[in-house]
């Protein structure tokens, strides 16, 4: 670790970088709508604080990359990226062919190799003009597909000027959009082809990287914490975690040792009476026909002979209220049926006719895990909900998982999220 920071270290001064910023006091001219972006940007060393004093002007295609480098260089990424690359005896790290004839800066060939940037021709990179919204929207999505990919709705934005979008531009909008990262211009329109200035790119940078910077951090000290999961140590089995708060964290399972495995599905073990979901023992669930049926959304699904469960990826598991686990399926986010009845998360929505059901639009995926103590009262509902959920779910003495998110139908009644709110019966 010390030699890849000592190599950060002279890339960084190549590139005349100060990588801790010292506090930002000198004067620069901004929008007053991006003076914190800016600010913050400098603070975690995603900006020169000897260049550009004025952010309103248009960004070019280099000062752009050398932005993007920046944030590469604080990512897990790059320290696997420079222990399986870089060539420890030297101060550089790149040592590969250069063949622009406008340029000769080693971090854009880097970026250029690892296929985040490409250059408008096969020898111009073109490093001085200006970058447009889309070339950034591009770029941008190639990085954290990259480094650290992210997960982004499908929902289609129908931009006014979508026929103005470049077809090998057309889905990194969409992504982009999707992610929150950059939006349009108003009326509805993208504006593909306007120039990007230096503050908006750096806007867009920081909520990329305030949007990651926990994980990055946890996946470099992760890196001393040695092994997770299930571990067998001390003569019993654990399940061990890790958080920056109490770094690692031993929990010792109450389980039959000689018969105990982990299972096939990540954050799931048995032994020969329980099924346990990370530290904690699934109640009444049978090892023996315990299966994972859904591990690709928020979420999650399960099931045995007798119930079927959900779960988020690191977080509680529930039964799903009266579900029939030899016909239950899972259908668009966040609803489910089974020959009786549909579901959204672990609530059934007493539905007229399950065959008439039909999901209408899904969510984006936001869920929520809530208690009987709020659920079914005031403390976070409005009065009209809390007495919708305790005519519906008022035997509920437990932890439930739903969004509000998703609408549903069938031929007479109408559902948005968990809620009917419309009965033509």
């Amino acid at each position: 670790m010390k030699r890849i920071l000592s190599v950060l270290m002279s890339m960084i001064l190549a590139l005349s970088v100060t990588t801790i910023a010292a506090e930002p006091e000198k004067e620069y001219v901004c929008s007053e709508w991006a003076a914190e972006s800016i600010e913050r940007a400098l603070w975690v060393g995603l900006l020169d604080t000897e260049k550009n004093d004025d952010y309103m002007g248009e960004i070019s295609r280099f000062d752009f990359c050398e932005l993007i480098f920046r944030l590469v260089i604080q990512t897990p990424f790059f320290t696997q990226w420079y222990e399986e690359n870089a060539d420890t005896g030297s101060e550089t790290f790149y040592f590969g062919e250069k063949f622009f004839n406008d340029c000769e800066d080693d971090f854009i060939y880097f970026l250029h190799d690892i296929g985040i940037v490409h250059g408008k021709t096969e020898t111009e990179f073109a490093p001085n003009d200006n970058l447009t919204r889309e070339e950034a929207a591009a770029i941008i999505i190639r990085m954290i597909d990259k480094v650290s990919p992210m997960e982004a709705t499908e929902l289609w934005y129908a931009y006014a000027d979508v026929d103005e979008i470049s077809d090998w531009a057309l889905h990194s909008v969409q992504k982009i959009s999707n992610l929150g990262f950059m939006n349009g211009v108003g009326d509805n329109k993208f504006a593909p082809n306007d120039t990007y200035t230096t503050e908006q790119a750096v806007a867009t940078i920081v909520r990329v990287f305030d949007a990651n910077i926990l994980q990055w951090t946890v996946a470099f000290i992760k890196k001393d914490a040695g092994e997770l999961g299930y571990v067998y140590e001390n003569d019993t089995w654990n399940y061990v975690t890790y958080d920056l708060a109490t770094g690692r964290r031993v929990t010792p399972l109450d389980v039959n040792k000689d018969t105990f495995k982990p299972l096939d599905y990540e954050n799931f073990a048995a032994d020969n009476k329980s099924v346990y979901f990370m530290a904690h023992k699934i109640e009444d669930a049978d090892p023996a026909t315990f299966q994972v049926i859904d591990d690709t959304g928020q979420m999650r699904y399960a099931k045995d002979k007798n119930f079927v469960y959900i779960y988020l990826e690191n977080d509680g598991i529930m039964k799903v209220f009266g579900a029939d686990p030899a016909t239950f399926e899972v259908l668009a986010f966040p609803y489910a049926k089974d020959k009786n009845d549909a579901y959204n998360g672990c609530l059934p929505l007493y539905v007229d006719d399950v065959t008439k059901f039909e999901v209408v639009e899904s969510g984006s995926g936001w869920t929520r895990i809530s208690y009987p103590d709020s659920f079914l009262t005031t403390v976070v509902n409005s009065e009209e909900i809390a007495k919708y959920n305790n005519e519906k779910y008022g035997f509920i003495d437990s932890g439930v998982l739903y969004s509000e998110q998703g609408k549903a139908k069938t031929e007479k009644l109408v559902y948005e999220g968990y809620r009917l709110v419309q009965d033509n019966r």
